[in-house]
This record gives C-alpha cells, structure tokens and sequence, in this order.
C-alpha cells in the first residue's frame, strides 16, 4: 500500500506540474503580441528605453526568449514576471518620470564585439533622430557602450539629444569612454559596485583595435575621468557591494528614481562622485562618507542569520 500510494503522489505531482506549464504557456501565448510589440517609432512625448548587454545565445534561448529579436518593443501590459516587469517596478515608482506607456526595451544582436556594438547604436539612432520628446535611456553592462556610440553618430544628426544617460555597471573602455563628454547627452549618472567582477572582465587590451592605444588597463575599468555633465556613484546593498546582474533586478530598477533624486542633489553640490547605500525597504538611499563606510561596511561573504526571506526580497 505504502509504495502505491507514493506512486499516485509522484503521478499527480507530475500531473499538477504538467498543468501549470501549460497554463504558463498558454498565458504567454495569449498575451505575447502584447509584451513583445515591436514598434516602427516611439511614441510622442518623453520615453524611457533600456539596453541590455551581452548576451549569449544559447542562455538567451533558454533564460529571456531574445536571441532573435532586434529593434525596439513595448511593454503596456502589467506583467509581473521576467524582464518585462522592469516597465511595472519603474512605472510603480514614479509614474510621472516613468510611464509604463512610454516605456521601451532595445534589443540588439548581444554579441561581444565593437563593431557589433556600433551597428546596434547606428539602429537605435534611426529610432531617435526624429523623436521630439525628451528621451531617457537606461542601458547595463556593454549596453552602455551602445548607447556611448550614439555621441559618435550626433555629428552627422545634429538633432539628436539624450536628456538623461543612465549607466548600470558600464564597462568602461578606451575606444568609448571619452564620448561621455559629448554634448548630446545632457546627463549621465554611472553606477557600479566594486563587487561586480564583469564589469571589468572584458579584456579591452586584446583586442586589435585597443591593443595599442590602451596603456591604462588592460581590462575595462570601473569609472569614467570627470566630465561636468557626469556623475558616478558606487552602489551598495545595505553596505554590501553586489554583482554585476543585481542592476537589472527589480529590486534595484524600483530604486532608480530615488537614486537619480540623490544623485541630483550630490551634483547641485558640487560633488560628482559619491558612495551611496541602499537600505531595506522602504527607507530612502543614503550618501556614505569616506568614515561611514570604512566604519560600516559590511563584506559580501558575512551573511547575517537575522535576515529572513521576506526582508531579502523587500530590500
């Protein structure tokens, strides 16, 4: 009796499990033109549009379902679940800068390469030339670099304008980091975490067209020289430094309007550099000094005991 009665819990977990994937996909089937609309153009008005970064096809397949897709898409419908619901946290906190409406996610072929990177910026700037509206973009990882490539091409589009810049974890590059002096883009807030090693594992001094003019760092680097529209920040989680793939959580996406408030401030003040913490939910991030975070920080691998589930995914 004992081995039937695990053989018919064994089958209804299969069945129940069975059910629920095809329920998943029957729900992204039906709302799949919603979540993936490609768009001809952008909306009037102001928009928002994140860039991803690297990608590898085979995890793209099996992880985001991108590999193929190139151009811009837009995200109107509440999806909680994968990348989409970066609209949803974005709109949540701050409906008036960030509208679910005007929201829009860049999808370029992913590949490690400059001249990839380049021809993804010469797409991206035929979406832009004739938008009117203020744009905001928010890119991670080589993404930033796609967008960095769009100063380059503001020569020949002199109607082109970037309001704000937003740089999650930038590797940062001899071939493009002297573009963010360029005038087109208006503001530019750099994030990083000194605990985010992929950022700075691409080896900028092996490739042919940097092997000789780098002399700096044959890897890419953290942060950019001082520029007046610039202003970089080191990010930590509750004093701890994180990696590369916590930029683009929902958890830190849900922050950003907070963040780009103090980063403002900071700038208003004359500093163009700074640590900030962000706490647990919902208390606000906060500006470290020099013997704050000397004081304060807390390693990566020390893991308090104290924190329940919840808490983490709260902070």
């Amino acid at each position: 009796m004992l081995v039937y009665y695990s053989c018919l819990a064994v089958l209804m977990l299969i069945g129940s499990l069975s059910a629920e994937s095809h329920t998943r996909l029957d729900r992204r089937h039906r709302y799949k033109h919603i979540r993936h609309a490609r768009c001809a153009k952008l909306n009037e008005g102001n928009v928002t549009i994140f860039i991803h970064g690297t990608t590898f096809s085979g995890i793209s397949r099996l992880v985001f379902h991108n590999s193929t897709r190139r151009g811009i898409y837009r995200y109107t419908f509440g999806i909680t679940t994968g990348r989409e619901r970066l609209a949803k946290v974005l709109h949540d906190a701050d409906p008036k800068q960030f509208s679910a409406e005007s929201f829009y996610k860049y999808y370029w072929s992913g590949h490690l390469g400059f001249e990839d990177r380049k021809k993804a910026a010469e797409d991206l700037c035929s979406y832009l030339r004739k938008h009117t509206g203020k744009i905001t973009l928010i890119a991670h990882s080589h993404g930033c670099n796609v967008a960095l490539y769009l100063a380059e091409l503001a020569k020949k589009e002199p109607s082109l304008s970037i309001e704000r810049l937003v740089l999650l974890a930038p590797p940062v590059q001899e071939a493009t980091q002297e573009l963010i002096h360029s005038s087109v883009f208006k503001k530019v807030y750099s994030f990083y975490s000194t605990g985010d090693l992929i950022q700075i594992a691409d080896p900028q001094g092996m490739y042919s067209k940097t092997k000789k003019e780098n002399r700096e760092s044959f890897f890419s680097k953290r942060t950019f020289n001082k520029a007046s529209n610039l202003i970089q920040a080191r990010v930590l989680y509750d004093r701890q430094s994180h990696g590369h793939g916590a930029f683009i959580l929902p958890r830190f996406f849900k922050r950003i309007p907070q963040l780009l408030e103090v980063l403002d401030q900071a700038h208003v003040k004359g500093k163009d550099h700074i640590v900030v913490t962000i706490p647990r939910y919902p208390q606000q991030p906060q500006l470290l000094t020099a013997d704050e975070l000397a004081k304060g920080y807390v390693p990566r691998s020390i893991r308090s005991t104290k924190v329940t589930t919840k808490e983490r995914l709260l902070a």
